[in-house]
């Protein structure tokens, strides 16, 4: 065999596989997309079964500036469930420490709400040249949203469920302890 027929059998196979992985890139690729859309509408059916409870969960949000410590807080305007959180904190030479922070907010009308959080401030005491910015938007409930954020999503309300479940329980026991009592003091009345 010569050098040619095998240069021109090894280029075949070569393109063979490509157009093999181009087949299967293609399907991949709708692939996604279909578990991503509905990856979204799963979240959307979550949330909405979740929309009679959200007004009970709901508290007020309240917003730290990392630098003032843990007994100031500033109220957000509306009240909501956070779902998720997370930040991370830099420190620069010279002492300056900037403060970058996501809060994803499940609000009382059922809508999700980001906010964005951005600080920056000089170590001190006292504390200098200190920034803070807010930036909120409203998140729609897209596939490629849903993809990336569907996991944490559903951890974080998950635990929100879990902690409002032990709440509630907490405060049904002792709401029937309440009552015992008042059937206690009531038979005594009518003893009496």
């Amino acid at each position: 065999m010569n050098d040619a027929a095998t240069s021109t059998r090894i280029l075949d196979t070569y393109l063979r596989g490509i157009e093999r992985l181009a087949a299967v890139a293609v399907e991949v690729e709708a692939l996604e997309r279909e578990v991503a859309g509905r990856e979204a509408e799963a979240l959307r059916a979550l949330l909405d079964a979740l929309r009679p409870l959200v007004p009970q969960l709901a508290r007020p949000v309240s917003i730290r500036e990392p630098w003032l410590g843990s007994g100031v807080d500033r109220p957000f305007r509306e009240r909501g469930v956070p779902v998720t959180q997370s930040f991370q904190q830099d420190r620069e030479a010279g002492g300056r420490i900037t403060h970058h922070g996501e809060v994803l907010l499940l609000l009382e009308d059922g809508r999700l709400l980001e906010l964005q959080l951005h600080g920056s401030w000089r170590e001190g005491p006292p504390v200098t040249e200190a920034t803070w910015r807010v930036e909120a938007s409203e998140r729609a409930l897209t596939p490629t949203w849903a993809r990336a954020n569907l996991r944490a999503v559903l951890v974080g309300l998950l635990d929100c469920l879990r902690e409002a479940l032990v709440k509630g329980r907490a405060e049904r026991d002792a709401l029937r302890a309440r009552l015992d009592l008042l059937e206690q003091v009531d038979a005594l009345l009518r003893e009496g």
